[in-house]
């Protein structure tokens, strides 16, 4: 979890005991840290009304990370162009190669499933 920001107490004559800031935390959805999730409060950058006060924006989102060389890798990751070995096969062969990587990822899913339940037996 990455936690960032500055906080401050306002000073002046529209002062209010609250505590204000801007405060942005960032936190990884999977291992490998390419899903985070962010949520934010931010200053607005354009006052309207001044006797408002302070104006702040709040947020969530989810961003997806990944790195790459060129733009056809870029368009290969994003699964828009075929890879140089999906090219050579033939369709029955992609068909099951595809097959074998959901079997194997559910296969991860259910391992990571069973461990949360024993971690929360333990508790």
């Amino acid at each position: 979890m990455i936690v960032s920001g500055k906080v401050g107490v306002p000073v002046g004559s529209n002062t209010n005991s609250n505590v204000i800031g801007e405060v942005e935390v960032k936190f990884p959805l999977n291992a490998a840290e390419t899903f985070q999730a962010k949520v934010y409060n931010r200053q607005n950058e354009i006052q309207f009304d001044v006797a408002e006060g302070e104006g702040y924006t709040q947020g969530v989102g989810i961003s997806y990370r990944f790195d790459f060389n060129n733009g056809g890798e870029f368009m290969e990751k994003l699964g828009l162009r075929k890879t140089a070995e999906e090219k050579e096969m033939t369709k029955d062969q992609r068909d099951s190669a595809r097959e074998q990587m959901k079997a194997e990822k559910e296969e991860i899913k259910e391992e990571k499933a069973s461990v949360k339940q024993k971690n929360k037996a333990s508790l």
